[in-house]
């Protein structure tokens, strides 16, 4: 009996034990597949997926991304779980990616999950997703391999499995497609020609996938996971003790602490640091391994407060809390060492008040902050940082001034000063340069365009400008030598002229005008074989304005019939624009402008003076006959000083366009009688100085009421008296030998 019942005591004890075992581990799992689901976009930088059920809590999902460029993707979900990249991006038929990643032990519920690309897509992406349970919650990778290749057979390469019943995974693409999977693997998605499909392992070795490819281009990864080994550690290390910082030098501190302890075992240390007194943003620095207990941190700022945290992991992932923060802040460098000294210092003269240095910069170990200059062994001024030239100004003339610098770093280190530069300020330039005239000679006979040449020579500071002048009045200048002029002598009446020139230099000193020379011009003036006449003006030379009569049937003619008519022996062709101004006023022979103003610009399109050069250079006339408008006084609103000033710009502009075009300018309409005496005189003013320009008085002679229409516009008699005062002017400019 007695030993009956000890048989009984130890057959209990082994049930407890066994119930006891049963009761602290459980059964490995196998994985299974749950579900999957795909999406494709072709533009933009997000993808996202939704799982068509709920996931489960504890398992795993696996996303394969396949997108049409090189740029990194992240993924992230609905639920807040955290996807780990299993494989590397794989590049592949030029610039398309594809990666697979992973989420471990995810949360329950519905999922959706996004793929960010960091480079917008630019023809495609392809997001495949799939849920699988029974697989390690704490460390499922166990192995990964990549392939790309352009065969006809996609290859994932090999993967060697620790475990005996692995999950495979296995995602690709292709150019064209990929085929069904091998025997063994089952197929899950395909979109697009690009596949998954996976198998479950009965041992642990060696595996790939190969599939066909058609397109000559392919993808393909491989990814082990391990199944759930049915025990899990969920015990966190203690925290890491005794976290000391101290500062080793301006840009490094030395971290120490105390080994944390775990029930299964401390698989490393995560360390993070955060920047400024009394910072909170910590942000992670580095991982470390499980038997590191110090850590140099270099690379940092001088004068400045970092302070520290870490915490220790072991292999199911399970983290302590953290430390004890510890803080340091590294010291300010303390800069003992001078510039170089500067080198090849300059000095040149530029004037008789300034000195111009240049030198080469100096080196420092921290920076070079600027230089000091010294005159004549005195503080003269601080450069700025980047400066190798200095300009020294008002300065005594005549006067030798010794340099020398320094440089200096923002510790106030100074270099030793450079050797010395001296240079003297120039002497001023009082002397006024010489000129004189060397052709034509004095008494010569010229016509047609004659060279007008000249010699300039300075003592000191150099011709600047030489001045040609015709009877006191500038012709042109000239401001290098060999100092020229081509005078076209037709410009000026025959007769006697006078010719003399000055120089001026760059001190601004001017000579005297040269000995003068005296020419006589002699032009044999011959009319063109055509006399090619632009008559311009307002509808003051319009024929039939204000019921003028007497006129051509067919054209209205104004003054144009009568001065021809006047014009024997001339070959005349009148020539010019079309009217352009209202419709009421009609130049119906295609030779006169009948703009509501001339000079001025109130009328708009109606103005003259902005279209006159263009017609100049269309038309080419040897005569221009203008008569200033009586509507530029009263469309304008302006004075007559302000009229005349539009006078003497319209007639340089033609002058400018044309040179050698000769000018008659009729006057005023009889109410403005001021303003043609000034007309007039400007006119005459032009015509002494030799211009072939001449005035032609409207007011007392057309203008007189008898000879008017309506008091301003000519009837046929004033156009016939207009004609009779322009028709001498004309035979005086082009006269008949």
């Amino acid at each position: 009996m007695r030993s009956i019942k000890k048989i009984g005591a130890a057959s209990a004890l082994a049930l407890v034990l066994l119930a006891s075992t049963l009761l602290h581990a459980s059964a490995a799992t196998t994985p299974a597949f749950k579900q999957s689901k795909a999406v494709e976009v072709s533009k933009g930088t997000t993808a996202s997926v939704a799982f068509t059920s709920a996931n489960t809590v504890g398992d795993l999902i696996v996303v394969q991304v396949l997108w049409s460029n090189t740029g990194a993707v992240t993924l992230t979900d609905s639920r807040g779980n955290t996807y780990t990249a299993a494989t590397a991006r794989s590049t592949w038929s030029g610039d398309n990616s594809a990666q697979t990643f992973y989420a471990k032990n995810v949360a329950a519920g519905t999922n959706t999950v996004t793929a960010k690309f960091a480079t917008t897509l630019s023809s495609y992406a392809i997001v495949q997703a799939h849920e699988y349970s029974g697989l390690d919650k704490t460390n499922p990778l166990d192995g990964t391999s990549s392939g790309v290749g352009t065969s006809a057979t996609a290859n994932s390469g090999n993967v060697t499995t620790t475990g005996s019943s692995d999950l495979l995974f296995a995602g690709g693409g292709a150019l064209g497609a990929l085929g069904t999977p091998p025997t063994g693997w089952t197929a899950r998605l395909n979109t697009s020609g690009n596949r998954t499909a996976d198998k479950i392992t009965t041992a642990a070795g060696t595996y790939n996938f190969t599939s066909s490819a058609t397109g000559n281009q392919w993808v393909m990864q491989l990814v082990a996971f391990k199944a759930d080994s049915g025990s899990t550690d969920t015990t966190a290390p203690t925290a890491p003790g005794s976290l000391q910082a101290t500062a080793a030098s301006s840009s490094q501190i030395n971290l120490s602490w105390t080994a944390a302890t775990d029930n299964v075992g401390v698989t490393g240390y995560q360390l993070e640091r955060c920047q400024g007194a009394s910072c909170a943003n910590f942000a992670s620095l580095a991982t470390l391994g499980s038997g590191v207990l110090t850590y140099g941190d270099t690379g940092l700022t001088s004068a400045t407060s970092y302070s520290y945290r870490l915490r220790a992991v072991d292999a199911a992932g399970n983290q302590s809390a953290y430390s004890a923060v510890a803080t340091a802040a590294t010291p300010a460098i303390v800069d003992t060492t001078a510039p170089s000294t500067p080198a090849n210092l300059t000095a040149q003269a530029a004037s008789a008040s300034q000195v111009n240095l240049s030198w080469t910069a100096s080196t420092d170990n921290v920076g070079v902050t600027g230089y000091k200059v010294y005159r004549d062994g005195t503080y003269l001024i601080a450069t700025a940082a980047g400066a190798t030239s200095y300009q020294d100004q008002n300065l005594a003339a005549g006067t030798t001034y010794s340099y020398t610098l320094s440089a200096v770093d923002a510790a106030g280190n100074e270099s030793a000063q450079s050797a010395a530069a001296a240079a003297t300020t120039q002497t001023p330039d009082t002397t006024a340069p010489v000129a004189a005239l060397t052709a034509p000679n004095d008494g010569d006979t010229v016509s047609g365009t004659v060279s007008i040449a000249a010699t300039a020579s300075d003592n000191a500071s150099g011709v600047a400008d030489v001045q040609f002048f015709l009877d006191g009045t500038l012709l042109n200048d000239d401001v290098s030598a060999p100092y020229t002029y081509q005078w076209n002598t037709s410009s000026v009446a025959n007769g006697d002229h006078q010719l003399t020139v000055l120089a001026k230099d760059v001190a601004g000193n001017v000579s005297a005008p040269s000995t003068a020379i005296t020419v006589h011009v002699n032009n044999v003036n011959t009319p063109p074989s055509t006399l090619k006449i632009m008559p311009l003006g307002d509808s003051l030379t319009q024929g039939g304005v204000g019921g003028a009569s007497g006129l051509n049937s067919t054209t209205v003619n104004g003054y144009r019939l009568n001065l021809l008519n006047l014009l024997t022996g001339y070959n005349v062709d009148y020539v010019g624009p079309y009217q352009l101004g209202d419709s009421s006023l009609h130049d119906q022979d295609l030779a006169g402008e009948s703009g509501a103003c001339i000079m001025v610009t109130p009328c708009g399109a109606h103005t003259m003076y902005p279209l006159t050069a263009g017609w100049l250079n269309t038309y080419n006339p040897d005569l221009v006959i203008m008569q200033g408008g009586g509507n530029d006084y009263s469309k304008a609103g302006t004075t007559d000083q302000d009229i005349e000033s539009y006078l003497e710009q319209w007639i340089q502009l033609v002058w400018q366009t044309k040179p050698n075009a000769k000018i008659i300018v009729s006057g005023q309409a009889q109410w403005h009688p001021e303003l043609e005496a000034m007309n007039k005189a400007y006119v005459e003013s032009l015509q002494a100085q030799g211009k072939p320009i001449r005035f032609v008085p409207f007011a007392a002679t057309v203008g007189i009421q008898s000879n008017t229409t309506d008091g301003t516009h000519p009837n046929a008699n004033g156009y016939q008296v207009w004609a009779n005062e322009l028709a001498p002017m004309v035979r005086e400019l082009f006269p008949k030998q």
